[in-house]
């Protein structure tokens, strides 16, 4: 069963502490790609990003009211990423953004082919599932809305974006919970979204 009480969890490499390395390293080699403040990808659109890469093309802003999910007044973190499968935004939503949406085990068939990590459909947007056990996974609720309709490579890079960004993310997140600093929704502190990800699909 997965954290909702729905579907149950299919098979999925561990994920542990690679993603930190991976960005230290991304980061190293697509310095100069990147604006002085704020890391994020200063480029026009996708046409120079390296060949399995993704970067956060956009500041990380705190909003209210979920665009892409039925009427709702929740607040959310909403930041948009470069990929080699077109533009993602990836939007961060408090955890009771659930007015109109049907439950996990109700929702829209999953991406094709991703066997990484749990993704549901719920119209235009996809709603990440973090593994049940994850820290802090409780605080919020994880949507992405690819640009790119979702068919056969498109669907693989999305499931590659999804996974590398709950890996990264989740670590950042434990390691501010360690420093006493919990994720909320009051515009106080902005989460840290990964300025890069490795997408091994």
């Amino acid at each position: 069963m997965n954290r909702r009480g729905g579907m149950p969890r299919r098979g999925r490499r561990a994920r542990g502490a690679r993603p930190l390395m991976s960005v230290v390293v991304a980061v190293a080699l697509l310095t100069p790609l990147l604006q002085p403040h704020g890391a994020v990808f200063a480029a026009d659109g996708d046409a120079d990003l390296p060949p399995g890469v993704a970067i956060l093309q956009t500041r990380v802003r705190l909003s209210e009211s979920v665009p892409v999910l039925p009427a709702n007044t929740a607040r959310y973190f909403r930041g948009r990423y470069a990929t080699p499968v077109g533009a993602i935004d990836v939007y961060l939503t408090e955890p009771d953004v659930t007015t109109g949406l049907p439950p996990v085990d109700a929702a829209e068939p999953t991406v094709p082919a991703c066997d990484r990590i749990d993704i549901v459909r719920h119209n235009g947007a996809l709603e990440v599932l973090p593994p049940p056990d994850t820290a802090g996974a409780d605080r919020y609720r994880l949507f992405i809305v690819p640009a790119e309709p979702l068919s056969g490579e498109t669907g693989t890079g999305v499931c590659a974006f999804a996974a590398e960004f709950v890996a990264a993310f989740t670590f950042f997140l434990a390691a501010d919970a360690d420093r006493g600093r919990e994720l909320t929704f009051s515009g106080n502190r902005t989460p840290e979204y990964p300025a890069v990800l490795e997408m091994d699909n």
